[in-house]
């Protein structure tokens, strides 16, 4: 069975213009929300408009960074952030990432149903229990932000290393890019679940491994955010298509997933009882989001790519996550209007971010082994 990421890419990222033209839309749209409050409309979009230009000057691909260099830019790196860490709190940024895991933890320790907290905005903690449990340790201690910084750098440094130079507008797309500085310094945790689904691709396609494990790993999956659900159906289709598990071993992961899914929340249920579900539902405040008729055809998306290119699982759950984010917009400019979604907090462009690591991650994605003899594919 191949490797997930290749390693022996080709010339660069232009060799796979969707994940550069996604990456590059994604930051525009950063840029240009964000850049209006401080100069206005016009320059805003000129400045989105001249980045976006200079990430496509070929030239730039033509320049790879070796290596030999990643621990010394990955260094600076970090210790340029923690410095701009020091210097600006969560309170310093107009939006609530941060607060959903405080204040959950905050709740919880003084013996209330976590779920019943408030964001500063009065939003509700989308993260669910395991994913809360595996930034605890950052958020109640350190700095929420250094599990984005510490998960993303030693990724970037993995990928980096398999790779052995990456082209210096996807090394800047990895760490000086608009929306991954936004990532850090507002102490979100959009990559932080982006990085646990990777590495859920990674454990099952790197080795055989038992349905109860991957099951249980599913399930703790499923316990971070609902918004994975949907490509984790698709992998499963993945599994079957390609051969890797048959039918009987898919009945078996998915009702180990559900199991695990269903004991994380069972310390929860067991303290507060059903009532307090019922009026904090964690899940209705993931079924805002997203109309039925998104999510079935996410559903419906996520199943087709997992059939039909059951070698690029990657790609495949980097286009649906993708198609959440861009759908879940759409319904908050039809239900608030364009003003409201775009200049107040009813539109949450974040959530465009899931799919940041992913489609970083696509062009050196490798074929996952078709056993139905598909080919290599010819990634970056």
């Amino acid at each position: 069975m191949m490797h997930p990421v290749n390693a022996k890419p080709r010339a660069g990222w232009l060799a796979h213009p969707p994940a550069t033209f996604a990456l590059l839309s994604i930051q525009a749209i950063f840029l240009l929300k964000y850049g209006e409050r401080i100069a206005g409309f016009w320059p805003a979009a000129a400045a989105s408009a001249a980045i976006s230009a200079a990430f496509l000057w070929p030239p730039l691909w033509r320049m790879r960074i070796g290596c030999r260099w990643r621990w010394w830019v990955l260094a600076a790196w970090a210790l340029c952030l923690a410095v701009a860490l020091h210097r600006f709190t969560p309170q310093h940024f107009q939006v609530d990432r941060w607060d959903a895991v405080y204040y959950w933890w905050q709740a919880l320790l003084r013996g209330e149903f976590p779920y019943s907290a408030r964001t500063r905005f009065d939003g509700f903690p989308s993260p669910l229990p395991f994913l809360q449990v595996v930034v605890a340790p950052f958020a109640l201690g350190v700095d929420l932000a250094w599990a984005t910084l510490l998960g993303w750098g030693s990724w970037v440094a993995w990928i980096w290393r398999r790779a052995g130079s990456v082209a210096l507008p996807h090394l800047m797309l990895a760490l000086l890019a608009p929306p991954v500085l936004w990532e850090i310094m507002c102490r979100s945790t959009l990559f932080v679940n982006s990085l646990l689904f990777m590495a859920f691709l990674w454990l099952s396609l790197t080795a055989r491994r038992t349905p109860i494990v991957l099951g249980g790993c599913a399930g703790l999956l499923l316990s971070t955010r609902l918004a994975f659900a949907v490509p984790l159906a698709g992998w499963g289709l993945t599994e079957l298509a390609s051969r890797r598990h048959n039918l009987r071993q898919m009945i078996v992961i998915g009702l180990c997933a559900l199991v695990v899914f269903g004991l994380t929340l069972l310390p929860l249920w067991m303290a507060w009882g059903g009532d307090a579900f019922r009026m904090h539902n964690p899940f209705g405040h993931h079924q805002r989001h997203m109309p039925l008729i998104g999510t079935a055809f996410l559903l419906s998306l996520s199943l087709a790519l997992g059939w039909l290119r059951p070698q690029r699982p990657v790609q495949n759950a980097s286009w649906v996550v993708l198609g959440f984010g861009i759908l879940y917009c759409i319904n908050a400019v039809a239900t608030f209007g364009w003003h409201q979604a775009w200049y107040a907090h009813n539109a949450d462009i974040s959530y465009f971010l899931f799919a940041w690591p992913l489609m970083w991650t696509t062009p050196l994605e490798a074929p996952s082994g078709d056993s139905r003899g598909t080919g290599p594919a010819s990634g970056p």
